[in-house]
């Protein structure tokens, strides 16, 4: 409580939905991404008809998991800016001012800072979640 409390009267209502616009942006292309991949993956996992239970759930588990890391290579970078934007806070440090403006402020920046190899930080766990999850 204290914290929405904080938060609201030092930054504003709209700050609660910063960084939503990023989801929203990365939602359709991941949903879509990850269907196809997964239909193609599916084909490359050949099941037999006389395969067992055990072979089928394992191969859609593998291509469902796949297909989630494969669509995440190309929306790795949206989620790295949504996060940014999220956490993006009113610092006293910076006179009152937040560290990004947006979406394409967290890209220039951090591609000028750390190359485009930071936007894909983290990319290893959520990688092995996607994985999981998707599976």
């Amino acid at each position: 409580r204290d914290c929405v409390v904080r938060t609201l009267t030092n930054e504003g209502v709209r700050s609660f939905w910063r960084g939503n616009f990023a989801s929203v942006v990365r939602y359709f292309p991941q949903q879509a991404l990850n269907f196809a991949f997964k239909d193609e993956l599916q084909k490359k996992f050949r099941v037999s008809k006389n395969a067992s239970k055990k072979e089928r759930f394992s191969k859609n588990i593998l291509s469902g998991g796949c297909a989630g890391s494969l669509s995440l290579v190309f929306v790795q970078s949206i989620d790295y800016t949504r996060t940014r934007l999220g956490v993006d806070t009113m610092n006293a440090k910076n006179g009152g001012r937040r560290q990004f403006s947006g979406i394409v402020d967290v890209y220039v920046k951090t591609i000028k800072a750390d190359g485009v190899r930071g936007l894909y930080r983290g990319f290893g766990i959520s990688c092995t979640c996607i994985f999981i999850y998707r599976g």
